[in-house]
């Protein structure tokens, strides 16, 4: 981890750039000095993978930038690392956050495949009317079925608030 501020530098924005390299990098003066010609100075970890974070090599291992932020920043690697905002590209150290699965999860947007509009919500095929669960200690809890979406969400908003999911849980954000 310490070689890691060796290799990059990290803007107040989030981004992390290319540190120029010493020779023991490298196998020859040669090789460094094309290496750091080519990219000292510029963005490092900045291409956007499939799943939306920001990631890319360091002597040839995959990292996602975040968790290289979030190890830089406090010495040792996240559990989970989390973007408090739901931002996947928001690499402000401010912005992230260790915790573990069942915290990452309550802090997740609305999937793409959802069809109600609210997580936890759906409308039941057998009967027409509406049910809300929500997850808990990795199970499913069943919160009831109701005769409306309305009631469905408030009373999934209530089993929300108290297990501590964050404000933002549930919500549509742009990665």
């Amino acid at each position: 981890l310490p070689r890691l501020s060796e290799l990059l530098e990290y803007a107040d924005d989030g981004t992390l750039f290319w540190r120029k390299r010493e020779r023991e990098w490298f196998v020859s003066s040669k090789a460094q000095a094309t290496w750091n010609g080519r990219y000292s100075g510029t963005r490092a970890l900045h291409k956007v993978g499939n799943h939306g974070y920001r990631c890319g090599t360091i002597c040839g291992v995959g990292f996602l930038a975040h968790r290289v932020v979030w190890a830089m920043h406090n010495g040792a690697w996240p559990d989970e690392c989390d973007h408090r905002d739901g931002v996947r590209s928001h690499n402000r150290i401010e912005n992230l956050r260790n915790t573990d699965k069942s915290g990452n999860q309550k802090n997740a947007s609305l999937r793409s495949d959802n069809t109600s509009g609210r997580v936890g919500v759906y409308l039941r095929a057998d009967s027409g009317r509406w049910g809300a669960c929500i997850g808990l200690d990795g199970g499913l809890k069943h919160l009831g079925t109701f005769d409306t979406r309305e009631e469905a969400v408030a009373a999934r908003a209530a089993a929300e608030s108290s297990l501590g999911f964050s404000l933002r849980h549930g919500e549509l954000h742009a990665a």
